[in-house]
């Protein structure tokens, strides 16, 4: 088992995620982000794979006409 009482081992978890999180936030905040067409055709000349299709006809089916970014 462990020695540290379960609000320790608590404080001990957070302070972890807590580094890892602040270590990839400037990796996170300098990404670009890229809007995704919805609509298949933008994106024709492209290899997508069957799963990056699916993906946009589900969306599409949900309803969502517009570009998510």
């Amino acid at each position: 088992m462990h020695d540290l009482s379960d609000d320790e081992l608590t404080k001990s978890v957070r302070a972890y995620e807590h580094r890892i999180i602040g270590a990839d936030m400037p990796v996170v905040e300098s990404q670009r982000l890229e809007f995704l067409p919805l609509d298949l055709r933008a994106e024709l000349h492209l290899k997508s794979g069957r799963t990056a299709i699916a993906y946009r006809k589900l969306l599409n089916e949900l309803g969502l006409s517009f570009e998510t970014q």
